[in-house]
């Protein structure tokens, strides 16, 4: 990308007025992400590798990962010092030495039950999501959800809490939810928050999501799917 088009991203992320992301689509070279993806389905994935948070407790989030290393196609690229630098300057993130990065790439079975509205910015300082979908609608599910915190309460609202148990289908047909339990804590000391839906995003074949999680929380869900399985990456930068 040349300098005019970066910075023009970087104008588009901080114009929006609360959380700062961008969609991209066509981002890698076809011929390089296609070989990511046919080794990529030659993997072996752990779905009790991201099961459990840091205290043990089983997560509400229905997928499968394998942590990245330098044997994986991609690890050149994704943890070089450029690439770090690129995603901060799209992201408006700050360099510093103190972060590390992590890849997780990610399969999700079919019928998957979706992922409970949660933050990841305790820790994380951007969030970057390739998905590897081809001819993948909206009618397939898994679709990423941005929610933010509504300063208002309705009396019209459904009451939910985190479930490992049944598939979340209530993400598919609510555009505003109650809860005691977002994945990370509540914004403050409030008992539980009205969350309002902001945008969805369709996982399609070389569509990236860029987040700077410095500046918002940036409340996300991912919604259930149906027939067909759903593969990517997430990449973060970690303090």
């Amino acid at each position: 990308m040349d300098e005019d088009y970066i910075v023009s991203l970087q104008e588009t992320l901080k114009a929006k007025p609360e959380m700062k992301y961008l969609v991209l689509d066509n981002f890698f070279k076809t011929d390089k992400l296609d070989t990511m993806i046919k080794k990529h389905g030659n993997l072996n994935f752990s779905e009790k590798q991201d099961m459990y948070s840091r205290d043990g407790q089983v997560l509400p989030y229905d997928g499968a990962v394998k942590f990245m290393n330098p044997f994986d196609y991609g690890h050149k690229l994704l943890f070089s010092k450029e690439w770090e630098e690129y995603m901060r300057r799209l992201a408006c993130v700050e360099s510093t030495d103190k972060t590390h990065s992590i890849v997780k790439l990610r399969y999700h079975k079919p019928h998957a039950k979706g992922f409970w509205i949660h933050t990841d910015s305790t820790t994380r300082k951007l969030v970057f999501i390739c998905y590897f979908n081809r001819n993948w609608k909206m009618s397939d599910g898994g679709l990423l959800q941005l929610w933010r915190v509504d300063e208002s309460k309705s009396d019209n609202v459904l009451k939910v809490r985190a479930t490992t148990d049944e598939k979340m289908d209530f993400l598919n047909h609510n555009i505003r939810l109650n809860t005691d339990t977002p994945g990370g804590g509540l914004p403050d000391e409030r008992n539980d928050v009205d969350f309002v839906l902001v945008d969805q995003i369709v996982p399609i074949y070389n569509r990236v999501f860029i987040c700077n999680l410095e500046e918002n929380p940036t409340y996300h869900s991912v919604t259930p799917s149906g027939e067909r399985a759903r593969t990517g990456f997430v990449q973060w930068l970690e303090t």
